[in-house]
């Protein structure tokens, strides 16, 4: 560990990258890792807006946020960091449009997921029409596949 530790503190002088030659090869190679591993890295903008899920358990999670704070979330996701999705995630409950509206009127280029509750056709079509370009349906899918086909839009629905 303390390796490490030094490593990260002072790489130039562990590898030598503070030498002409050998610092400009090591700095060389370690820009070519980033660049080849960036390609591959997606970010996004998340808001977990249900404090009894697992995902604000694991990531910390511990106040909701309003819709003006839900468009501020959504604005930085596009214009500051230049994510292309954004995803406002109730895991599990539904949580209606209204954080829906309130990011789509900052979202141009980014793409707006919303997840959580979905149980029927009426609620994923009343998500996409507040502005979300996708509704991402997960419980339902794996408990219950016929209620799931119930929610996918201009589908025949059972009765």
């Amino acid at each position: 560990m303390d390796f490490f530790t030094e490593v990260g503190s002072k790489p130039q002088e562990v590898f030598g990258a503070g030498l002409p030659l050998v610092g400009d090869l090591i700095a060389s190679r370690g820009r070519d890792a980033i660049a080849k591993i960036s390609d591959k890295i997606l970010g996004e903008g998340y808001v977990v807006q249900n404090l009894d899920s697992k995902a604000a358990d694991e990531s910390g999670v511990e106040t909701l946020y309003t819709p003006d704070q839900v468009a501020g979330a959504a604005l930085a996701t596009e214009s500051f960091y230049g994510f292309p999705i954004f995803y406002i995630e109730y895991s599990g409950t539904y949580g209606g449009p209204e954080d829906v509206k309130a990011a789509a009127k900052y979202l141009d280029d980014t793409i707006l997921l919303y997840g959580g509750g979905i149980k029927s056709q009426q609620q994923t079509e009343e998500i996409l029409d507040a502005g979300a370009d996708a509704v991402v349906v997960g419980d339902c899918f794996h408990e219950n596949p016929d209620q799931y086909l119930q929610t996918v839009p201009d589908a025949p629905v059972s009765r």
